[in-house]
Formats: structure tokens, C-alpha cells, sequence
């Protein structure tokens, strides 16, 4: 074993780990699809929600939705769960009075099993919905502060 020296033993172990890493990268390609995530405004009719979302990489910027209208985005979740989307709503309940709040609308870990590769969110006046694709009702997991 005199040949495999010490320095032979850190070139083995640097492949090793690159060649991991890359095997890593494509597994995650192929079994985590891209996310897609939905967002309608459900308010009332002349009601607009204005949506700013972003995530620890991502800044989508300020959107305007108006009355049923849909807003979508899409990305892969982490191989760890760990994406998480953010989205800042306000709209004019009355004139004037505005209501408005930031919410979690991507947790991997919350979302990846119960939206899989489809996240669905209703924005209500009375809060915010999402599809639980498991059980097909649209729970509501956030009021408005």
C-alpha cells in the first residue's frame, strides 16, 4: 500500500465528494419538480389586492390583481423542504381603510406534501385560503391582522 499515499487519499476523497455532490444535484432535479403557486383575488368585484412577494432569493416585485384575476409564479422547493415564499397583500376595504399583512404563502415544509407541486390560495375578505390537495377543501390558515 505504499502507493496510495497521503496525498493519493485527498484526491480520491475530493472526487469522491464532487462526484456526490453532482449526483445530488441531478436526484433533486428529477424527483422535485418545479412548484407552481396560484394566488386569485377573491375580494369582491372593484377590489384590487396588491401582492409584493419574495423569498430568501427571489423578489418578484409588486403586483396588481384585480377581481378574479390569478397571479402565479414558479420554483423548486429545496432538497431540504426548507423554501419559503413571503407575500406582502394590502387592499381598500372601504375609502380610506386599508387592510394588510404578510404571510407565508410557500413553507417547503408546511406546503410540499399538502400543495405538492400545485399551491392554491384564495384571497378572501375574510382571509386567506389555501387547497389542501389531499383533502380537497380550501382551508383558512391566515385572517387579516
Amino acid at each position: 500500500m505504499g502507493w496510495f499515499n497521503s496525498s493519493s487519499h485527498h484526491l480520491v476523497l475530493i472526487v469522491t465528494v464532487v462526484l456526490s455532490l453532482y449526483q445530488f444535484s441531478l436526484v433533486s432535479g428529477i424527483f422535485f419538480e418545479r412548484v407552481h403557486v396560484y394566488v386569485l383575488n377573491e375580494l369582491e368585484p372593484g377590489k384590487t389586492l396588491s401582492l409584493h412577494c419574495k423569498s430568501k432569493d427571489d423578489d418578484l416585485g409588486m403586483q396588481q390583481i384585480i377581481f378574479n384575476q390569478t397571479y402565479e409564479w414558479s420554483f423548486h422547493n429545496n432538497f431540504f423542504g426548507r423554501t419559503l415564499f413571503w407575500c406582502f397583500m394590502s387592499w381598500e376595504k372601504s375609502l380610506g381603510v386599508y387592510a394588510s399583512g404578510s404571510f407565508n404563502i410557500y413553507e417547503g415544509s408546511r406546503d410540499q406534501f399538502r400543495c405538492r407541486k400545485r399551491c392554491w390560495w384564495k384571497i378572501k375578505e375574510d382571509g386567506l385560503f389555501s387547497l389542501n390537495r389531499d383533502s380537497f377543501i380550501w382551508e383558512h390558515l391566515y385572517d387579516w391582522p
